[in-house]
Protein backbone atom coordinates (compact mmCIF):
# COMPACT_ATOMS: atom_id res chain seq x y z
CA UNK A 1 0.00 0.00 0.00
CA UNK A 2 0.82 3.22 -0.66
CA UNK A 3 3.15 5.46 1.91
CA UNK A 4 0.59 8.45 1.81
CA UNK A 5 -1.68 6.20 3.83
CA UNK A 6 0.57 6.28 6.70
CA UNK A 7 -0.83 4.52 9.61
CA UNK A 8 -4.05 3.34 8.00
CA UNK A 9 -1.74 1.12 6.42
CA UNK A 10 -1.30 -1.28 9.24
CA UNK A 11 -4.06 -0.47 10.74
CA UNK A 12 -7.36 -0.10 8.66
CA UNK A 13 -5.24 -2.13 5.57
CA UNK A 14 -3.46 -4.58 7.03
CA UNK A 15 -6.06 -7.37 5.91
CA UNK A 16 -5.84 -5.98 2.34
CA UNK A 17 -5.79 -8.92 -0.34
CA UNK A 18 -4.26 -8.23 -3.94
CA UNK A 19 -7.08 -8.85 -6.50
CA UNK A 20 -4.94 -8.45 -9.57
CA UNK A 21 -3.93 -5.30 -11.08
CA UNK A 22 -5.59 -2.48 -11.98
CA UNK A 23 -5.99 -2.57 -16.01
CA UNK A 24 -6.99 -6.79 -15.16
CA UNK A 25 -8.44 -7.34 -11.75
CA UNK A 26 -9.08 -11.22 -10.69
CA UNK A 27 -13.10 -11.63 -11.03
CA UNK A 28 -12.07 -14.79 -9.54
CA UNK A 29 -10.45 -13.84 -6.22
CA UNK A 30 -12.97 -10.50 -5.94
CA UNK A 31 -15.44 -13.17 -5.55
CA UNK A 32 -13.69 -15.57 -3.12
CA UNK A 33 -13.57 -12.80 -0.62
CA UNK A 34 -17.28 -12.02 -0.70
CA UNK A 35 -17.44 -8.03 -0.70
CA UNK A 36 -20.28 -6.30 0.54
CA UNK A 37 -19.57 -3.22 -1.75
CA UNK A 38 -17.35 -3.02 -5.31
CA UNK A 39 -15.65 0.78 -5.49
CA UNK A 40 -14.32 1.17 -8.47
CA UNK A 41 -15.19 4.15 -11.70
CA UNK A 42 -16.44 3.78 -15.29
CA UNK A 43 -13.39 5.15 -16.52
CA UNK A 44 -11.39 1.65 -14.92
CA UNK A 45 -13.86 -0.84 -14.95
CA UNK A 46 -16.68 -0.32 -17.00
CA UNK A 47 -16.72 -3.04 -19.22
CA UNK A 48 -16.62 -5.29 -15.89
CA UNK A 49 -19.44 -3.30 -13.76
CA UNK A 50 -21.93 -6.17 -14.91
CA UNK A 51 -19.52 -9.23 -13.57
CA UNK A 52 -18.92 -7.16 -10.41
CA UNK A 53 -22.56 -6.26 -10.01
CA UNK A 54 -23.38 -10.05 -9.79
CA UNK A 55 -20.42 -10.38 -6.68
CA UNK A 56 -21.93 -7.52 -4.86
CA UNK A 57 -23.56 -3.86 -5.14
CA UNK A 58 -20.90 -2.21 -7.38
CA UNK A 59 -20.74 1.54 -6.79
CA UNK A 60 -18.88 3.51 -9.84
CA UNK A 61 -18.11 7.06 -9.96
CA UNK A 62 -17.59 8.35 -13.55
CA UNK A 63 -14.21 8.84 -13.35
CA UNK A 64 -11.12 9.58 -10.99
CA UNK A 65 -9.19 12.70 -10.79
CA UNK A 66 -11.10 15.84 -11.67
CA UNK A 67 -14.03 14.48 -9.88
CA UNK A 68 -12.31 12.95 -6.90
CA UNK A 69 -14.41 15.06 -4.19
CA UNK A 70 -17.27 13.92 -5.34
CA UNK A 71 -16.31 10.58 -5.58
CA UNK A 72 -15.70 10.83 -1.47
CA UNK A 73 -19.32 11.96 -1.34
CA UNK A 74 -20.54 8.85 -3.39
CA UNK A 75 -18.76 6.59 -1.08
CA UNK A 76 -19.25 8.63 1.81
CA UNK A 77 -22.91 8.25 0.79
CA UNK A 78 -22.69 4.04 -0.14
CA UNK A 79 -21.20 3.32 3.05
CA UNK A 80 -23.89 5.51 5.06
CA UNK A 81 -21.44 8.32 6.27
CA UNK A 82 -22.03 11.28 4.61
CA UNK A 83 -21.29 13.49 7.72
CA UNK A 84 -18.23 12.66 8.15
CA UNK A 85 -17.46 13.13 4.76
CA UNK A 86 -18.27 16.58 4.73
CA UNK A 87 -16.68 17.35 8.11
CA UNK A 88 -13.31 15.62 6.23
CA UNK A 89 -13.78 17.69 2.90
CA UNK A 90 -14.39 20.91 4.88
CA UNK A 91 -11.52 20.29 7.13
CA UNK A 92 -9.16 19.29 3.52
CA UNK A 93 -10.84 22.71 2.68
CA UNK A 94 -9.64 25.06 5.35
CA UNK A 95 -6.51 23.86 5.84
CA UNK A 96 -5.77 24.56 1.62
CA UNK A 97 -6.70 27.70 2.51
CA UNK A 98 -4.91 28.13 5.50
CA UNK A 99 -1.22 27.22 3.65
CA UNK A 100 -2.21 28.81 0.46
CA UNK A 101 -2.64 32.53 2.66
CA UNK A 102 0.59 31.49 4.73
CA UNK A 103 2.64 31.40 1.22
CA UNK A 104 1.34 34.32 0.23
CA UNK A 105 1.94 36.28 3.42
CA UNK A 106 5.39 34.94 3.74
CA UNK A 107 6.76 35.67 -0.16
CA UNK A 108 4.21 38.87 -0.55
CA UNK A 109 2.47 37.40 -3.47
CA UNK A 110 0.56 34.56 -5.06
CA UNK A 111 3.03 32.41 -6.94
CA UNK A 112 2.73 30.39 -10.25
CA UNK A 113 2.53 27.13 -9.92
CA UNK A 114 3.79 24.38 -12.52
CA UNK A 115 3.30 20.49 -12.62
CA UNK A 116 5.27 18.59 -15.64
CA UNK A 117 5.17 14.91 -15.21
CA UNK A 118 7.67 12.36 -16.88
CA UNK A 119 5.89 8.77 -18.07
CA UNK A 120 6.97 5.92 -20.18
CA UNK A 121 5.34 7.68 -23.24
CA UNK A 122 5.44 11.83 -24.12
CA UNK A 123 5.79 14.53 -21.07
CA UNK A 124 2.95 16.00 -19.82
CA UNK A 125 1.73 19.51 -18.34
CA UNK A 126 -1.10 18.65 -15.47
CA UNK A 127 -4.16 21.18 -15.99
CA UNK A 128 -5.66 22.82 -13.40
CA UNK A 129 -8.61 20.14 -13.62
CA UNK A 130 -6.44 17.42 -12.65
CA UNK A 131 -5.92 15.89 -9.23
CA UNK A 132 -3.23 18.09 -8.21
CA UNK A 133 -4.44 20.82 -9.96
CA UNK A 134 -7.41 20.97 -8.03
CA UNK A 135 -5.69 20.72 -4.73
CA UNK A 136 -3.67 23.92 -6.09
CA UNK A 137 -6.59 25.56 -6.82
CA UNK A 138 -7.66 24.75 -3.07
CA UNK A 139 -4.86 27.04 -1.71
CA UNK A 140 -5.17 29.78 -4.01
CA UNK A 141 -2.17 29.51 -6.34
CA UNK A 142 -2.33 30.47 -10.11
CA UNK A 143 -0.71 28.41 -12.70
CA UNK A 144 0.62 29.40 -15.74
CA UNK A 145 -0.73 29.78 -19.39
CA UNK A 146 -0.04 26.27 -20.72
CA UNK A 147 -1.94 24.80 -17.76
CA UNK A 148 -5.30 26.63 -17.91
CA UNK A 149 -7.29 24.54 -20.02
CA UNK A 150 -11.22 24.20 -18.77
CA UNK A 151 -11.76 21.63 -21.11
CA UNK A 152 -13.85 18.92 -19.89
CA UNK A 153 -11.56 15.47 -18.85
CA UNK A 154 -8.65 17.18 -20.27
CA UNK A 155 -6.50 16.74 -17.12
CA UNK A 156 -3.00 17.19 -18.71
CA UNK A 157 -1.80 18.05 -22.08
CA UNK A 158 1.62 16.61 -23.83
CA UNK A 159 4.54 18.67 -24.64
CA UNK A 160 7.90 17.87 -26.87
CA UNK A 161 11.13 19.60 -25.89
CA UNK A 162 10.57 22.10 -27.96
CA UNK A 163 7.63 23.40 -25.70
CA UNK A 164 10.06 22.90 -22.81
CA UNK A 165 9.40 27.12 -21.73
CA UNK A 166 5.63 25.98 -21.67
CA UNK A 167 6.18 24.08 -18.15
CA UNK A 168 7.94 27.76 -16.56
CA UNK A 169 6.01 28.91 -13.41
CA UNK A 170 7.68 30.17 -10.03
CA UNK A 171 7.46 26.90 -9.08
CA UNK A 172 7.77 24.17 -11.31
CA UNK A 173 7.04 20.14 -9.44
CA UNK A 174 8.21 17.69 -11.11
CA UNK A 175 7.02 13.83 -10.74
CA UNK A 176 8.34 10.84 -12.63
CA UNK A 177 6.25 7.62 -13.22
CA UNK A 178 7.40 4.23 -11.70
CA UNK A 179 7.06 2.48 -14.99
CA UNK A 180 9.40 -0.22 -14.52
CA UNK A 181 11.69 -0.05 -17.20
CA UNK A 182 13.09 3.33 -16.49
CA UNK A 183 11.52 4.72 -19.72
CA UNK A 184 10.10 7.78 -17.90
CA UNK A 185 13.61 8.71 -15.72
CA UNK A 186 14.97 8.58 -19.22
CA UNK A 187 12.80 11.18 -20.62
CA UNK A 188 13.26 13.64 -17.50
CA UNK A 189 17.26 13.22 -18.32
CA UNK A 190 16.56 14.06 -22.03
CA UNK A 191 14.87 17.09 -21.15
CA UNK A 192 16.91 18.23 -18.57
CA UNK A 193 19.85 17.79 -20.81
CA UNK A 194 18.05 20.30 -23.49
CA UNK A 195 19.19 23.44 -23.11
CA UNK A 196 15.87 24.84 -22.89
CA UNK A 197 15.06 23.28 -19.67
CA UNK A 198 18.77 25.28 -17.96
CA UNK A 199 16.44 28.51 -19.37
CA UNK A 200 13.66 27.80 -16.83
CA UNK A 201 13.49 30.59 -14.02
CA UNK A 202 11.48 28.96 -11.68
CA UNK A 203 12.34 26.90 -8.61
CA UNK A 204 12.03 23.05 -9.70
CA UNK A 205 10.71 20.23 -6.45
CA UNK A 206 10.64 16.93 -7.20
CA UNK A 207 7.55 15.35 -5.89
CA UNK A 208 5.71 11.84 -5.05
CA UNK A 209 4.22 10.61 -8.82
CA UNK A 210 2.15 8.40 -6.28
CA UNK A 211 0.86 11.12 -4.28
CA UNK A 212 -0.06 14.05 -6.96
CA UNK A 213 -1.35 11.52 -9.85
CA UNK A 214 -2.56 8.67 -8.52
CA UNK A 215 -3.85 9.78 -5.12
CA UNK A 216 -7.01 10.90 -5.71
CA UNK A 217 -8.68 11.30 -2.59
CA UNK A 218 -8.00 12.78 0.90
CA UNK A 219 -5.11 11.39 1.99
CA UNK A 220 -3.65 12.02 -0.90
CA UNK A 221 -4.83 15.41 -1.36
CA UNK A 222 -3.57 15.82 2.73
CA UNK A 223 0.07 14.63 1.29
CA UNK A 224 0.06 17.28 -1.00
CA UNK A 225 -0.37 20.26 1.07
CA UNK A 226 2.34 18.75 3.07
CA UNK A 227 4.17 18.99 -0.15
CA UNK A 228 3.44 22.53 -0.52
CA UNK A 229 4.16 23.57 2.98
CA UNK A 230 7.23 22.22 3.00
CA UNK A 231 8.69 23.53 -0.18
CA UNK A 232 7.42 26.89 0.38
CA UNK A 233 8.75 26.79 4.17
CA UNK A 234 5.40 27.20 5.91
CA UNK A 235 3.80 25.67 8.95
CA UNK A 236 1.95 22.46 7.90
CA UNK A 237 -1.68 23.90 9.23
CA UNK A 238 -2.30 20.78 10.61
Amino acid sequence: MPDYLGDFRDSLGKDAVSVGTLSEPSLEKIARLKPDLIISAKVRHEAIHGELSKIAKAVFSDTTSATWKQNVELLAEAVGKEDLARTRLTEYQQRAAKIGDAVRAASGKNPVVSVVRFVDGPTRLYQKLSFSGIVLADAGFDRPASQQTSEPNKIAVEISEERIPDADADHIFITVYADGKGESAAAKQKFAANPLWSRLAGTTHEASDTTWMTAVGLPGAHAILDDLAAAFGVPPGR
